[in-house]
């Protein structure tokens, strides 16, 4: 949107905001429930992962900044009981999921963990609604230009449009290619959520669903 109203340069601007968003969210749930150091840690971790995306212009930083927020979202619904919370982590997986494709990923995800916890119908319909109201729109207009809502990918079910097989094809070859490992250092993280502390199970599981 920012290459309507100023030249190509903003859009690698609007990403370093994005980026900046990013560490005031981490320093600020590390030091509402871990600390100040904690908070120290995850922007130093996250700056260095995300070194090659932060001058770029890349959809990537737009989908983990909406994640993060929405987990965010999650926990403080779990510690108030608040549903509002729980409508705006809603709200901004459904942007996540219009992002890019990865994000729908991240709903069923998601959805297991908060299911643990709450199984009102009257909150899940609200969070039903909040997707299918904003979540859906970049498929629904991939489905009236191509016949396909996940297009390309959807090729082999929905029929082809400007990709054809071998396109199609070469795009799963260089998406295998850039498929990584969590990072050596992070490993000894996924052990956090089960470190002797007095924890309900709920709160572990939302933890574990940061991590993932």
């Amino acid at each position: 949107a920012s290459l309507l109203f100023a030249p190509a340069a903003a859009t690698h601007l609007v990403n370093a905001l994005l980026a900046l968003l990013m560490v005031a969210g981490l320093i600020d749930f590390s030091r509402r429930y871990f600390s100040h150091g904690t908070g120290l840690l995850a922007t130093l971790l996250f700056l260095y992962l995300a070194r090659n995306q932060i001058d770029t212009a890349y959809v990537d930083l737009g989908l983990a900044l909406f994640a993060f927020y929405a987990f965010y979202a999650a926990v403080e619904w779990l510690r108030s009981g608040r549903t509002m919370y729980v409508i705006v982590a809603a709200f901004l997986l459904a942007i996540a999921a219009g992002i890019k494709y990865q994000g729908l990923l991240l709903l069923p995800t998601f959805a297991l963990a908060l299911l643990a916890v709450n199984r009102n119908p009257a909150t899940w319909m609200r969070i039903t609604l909040v997707l299918l109201c904003v979540g859906t729109w970049w498929y629904a207009w991939n489905w009236l230009q191509s016949g396909d809502p996940i297009h390309p990918f959807g090729g082999p079910w929905f029929g082809y449009w400007l990709w054809d097989a071998a396109d199609l094809q070469g795009q799963k070859g260089d998406l295998l290619r850039f498929t990584g490992h969590l990072p050596w250092f992070l490993a000894p993280a996924l052990l956090f959520p089960f470190l002797p502390r007095r924890r309900s199970p709920a709160e572990r599981m939302l933890l574990v669903l940061g991590l993932a």
